[in-house]
Order: structure tokens, then sequence, then C-alpha cells
């Protein structure tokens, strides 16, 4: 006995449920990889963040423990991943924090004797800032 002919209109059906399931699958594929890709590049700001708030650290520190005099110019890079950024000090709570706009680091610094140049203790650093130390006492040049 012979098989029946399959009739055109369920092989059209069956070929437009097969193609939503490809183009459901291909959707959920690169959704996700939208969504991994932005969060590496979140991570990757981080990172470049901290590496900058890392080295303003150790450059203040290195220069507080010094009993002399010394100054220090910083060659920071313009933005993080093409973000601009802003470095801010606060000797109150010896802190050091990178922010760059969604997001923020932050560093620890081992002293508080440390100020702008008008002698506020909270103050934004440029980014090709110079800062001196004189007897442990550490100022951000204008």
């Amino acid at each position: 006995m012979v098989a029946p002919a399959k009739k055109n209109g369920q092989s059209g059906i069956e070929f437009l449920v097969m193609s939503g399931i490809v183009l459901l699958a291909f959707s959920a594929a690169l959704s996700a990889y939208f969504l991994l890709s932005s969060e590496a590049e979140a991570k990757q700001d981080a990172l470049e963040a901290n590496a900058v708030c890392l080295d303003v650290s150790a450059s203040i520190n290195s220069l507080a423990s010094l009993r002399g005099n010394a100054s220090h110019s910083f060659a920071l890079p313009r933005q993080i991943n093409g973000k601009n950024y802003t470095i801010y000090v606060s000797s109150a709570s010896r802190l050091v924090k990178v922010d760059y706009g969604y997001g923020g680091v932050g560093c620890r610094l081992a002293t508080s004797a440390i100020s702008n140049s008008t002698g506020a203790g909270l103050f934004v650093l440029r980014r090709n800032a110079t800062i001196a130390a004189s007897n442990g006492l550490v100022r951000a040049v204008p």
C-alpha cells in the first residue's frame, strides 16, 4: 500500500515552525553575546580605573614617606576605555577615588597629610598634576 502524500499546506506550516525556532535560538544567542560583551567592557573599565587609582595612591604614599623635599608629576591617561574620568582625593577619609561615569574605584592612602594648593583636604586631582612633598606634608601644586 502506498502512503498518502503530504499536503503542501502542512509542509509550509512545518517550515514556518522550524524557521521560528531557529530564529528564536539565534536571537537568544545574540542577546547573550551582547550581554556578556558589555559586562566584559565594564570589568575592563574597572581594571583600568583601579590601575590609575593605585598609581596615584602609591605616588602620594611614597612622597609622604619622604622626610625631605621632593615632587612627582603625573602622566595619567586622558581617558579610560574612551570614557572621561575624575580623580578625587580626600585627606579626611584617606582615600583616592577614580570616578569614570557609571562606576568608580577607591584606593586607601597611608597619610592624611595631603591637600591642594588652597589647603583643602577634599579636591579633584588633574591628570597632569604635580604633587610636592615637604617634610611629610604633600600638596597638589596648581
